[in-house]
């Protein structure tokens, strides 16, 4: 999975987040789904669309085809800007 690939790479580069316990990636995956809410509670599909969530009923999928990629990129952009305290 991809949260797999990620703890990987974070293992591999000797990342260690938090204190006393490590942080795990679907603890960032949360927080960041928790920020999006905090940020505007109108964006939930474009959030959970960013964290590769199904949003909707299959038929609400079916009339909804964009990828939002925009919205998306920009939502993770601020979520950088956040990260780093910008």
């Amino acid at each position: 999975s991809s949260d797999q690939v990620m703890e990987n790479i974070m293992r591999d580069r000797e990342v260690e987040w938090g204190w006393p316990e490590p942080c795990r990636l679907h603890g960032i995956r949360s927080t960041f789904r928790t920020w999006a809410a905090d940020k505007n509670p109108h964006i939930y599909a474009i959030s959970e669309t960013a964290l590769g969530h199904k949003v909707g009923t299959n038929l609400e999928r079916t009339y909804q085809r964009s990828d939002i990629l925009e919205a998306r990129r920009e939502l993770l952009n601020d979520w950088a800007a956040y990260l780093v305290g910008s």
